[in-house]
């Protein structure tokens, strides 16, 4: 059962009395519907779908995607519609909105689905049980009344005068409501009442179940989104795996630079050793040329000068 219509027009209300749950309601200004809620009846008998509002004035193309994204979910089709607007402001919006919904999204096929709501409607009676009863001669007065506003009458007309009427109250009451006993007791009853009149309209009315071309179009388009998303999701994960391993074999190239560079450092350092090595060499073979000139106190002092020199020798070559 999909509850549809503008910001404030009493969808979350109804949503809330048929299911128990507790959504915050909106204003004729902002939505507080921020994305499609799905409940079930006590007995499980009936699923409804709450929709954001639409002409919300945060964001209006939003709320839009966000009924296309609900309109989706819908991957085998639905059974019937609820287009709800509150009593007396039915206005240019809501003819817009049902052009928009029935023409674009739905097509004119949903039309045999759908039933006019009105909520907030000041002449309900718990009590007058006439007022609701199908081709009643209470019921056909109030048609005639709605048929005298245009929009109200282009609608009953694709809706075949399907059309009931609810008033829902908040269960929370205002400072001066509290004073007042019977308040309280009043309101129960308008909210039961309600309750019943929409059990009452979906047990009677058993309409094809509707799934149209549009839907389904949507829904394969979903489900190709949903596989790119999948795929994505595999791809990045792949490329994570990827970033990973790249940085694992940089931070080796890097180590194995650092230890190249260590090695040449090592090897430079072996060869200034030699040729120090190399100088001293040759300095004590010049000492000892030398130390044969003169006595062995001569040979040992010559020899040593000369292994100096030749050692400065050797380490100004390295």
């Amino acid at each position: 059962m999909a509850l549809i219509g503008l910001t404030g027009a009493g969808k979350t209300s109804i949503f809330n009395l048929m299911t128990g749950l507790q959504n915050k309601l909106g204003n004729k200004i902002v939505s507080q519907t921020d994305q499609c809620s799905t409940g079930t009846t006590a007995d499980d008998k009936f699923v409804f779908i709450d929709t954001v509002g639409l002409k919300d004035s945060r964001d209006e193309h939003e709320a839009r995607y966000k009924v296309i994204d609900f309109l989706l979910s819908f991957k085998d089709g639905m059974d019937v519609i609820f287009f709800v607007v509150q009593h007396g402001v039915f206005g240019n919006d809501d003819r817009d909105l049902f052009d928009e919904i029935y023409q674009k999204l739905l097509t004119q096929d949903a039309y045999q689905n759908s039933c006019l709501v009105i909520t907030n409607y000041d002449k309900f009676d718990p009590k007058n049980d006439s007022l609701y009863k199908k081709n009643s001669e209470k019921q056909k007065m109030l048609i005639d009344e709605l048929r005298k506003n245009k929009n109200y009458a282009y609608v009953l007309e694709k809706f075949e005068n399907r059309v009931f009427y609810v008033d829902i109250p908040p269960k929370e009451l205002t400072e001066d409501e509290k004073l007042d006993t019977s308040v309280e007791e009043r309101n129960e009853r308008k909210r039961k009442a309600s309750q019943l009149k929409i059990e009452s309209f979906l047990e009677d009315f058993h309409p094809p179940h509707f799934d149209c071309e549009n839907l389904q179009q949507l829904s394969r388009i979903q489900k190709d989104n949903d596989r790119l998303k999948e795929e994505n999701g595999e791809l990045q994960k792949e490329n994570n795996k990827l970033k990973i391993n790249l940085k694992y074999e940089t931070d080796r190239c890097d180590n194995a630079t650092l230890n190249l560079s260590k090695a040449a450092l090592e090897v430079s350092k072996a060869e200034g050793y030699g040729r120090v090595a190399t100088g001293v060499a040759a300095g004590i073979g010049v000492g000892a040329t030398l130390g044969s000139l003169g006595g062995p106190v001569g040979t040992v002092a010559i020899g040593a000068v000369g292994g100096l020199i030749g050692g400065i020798l050797g380490a100004i070559r390295g």
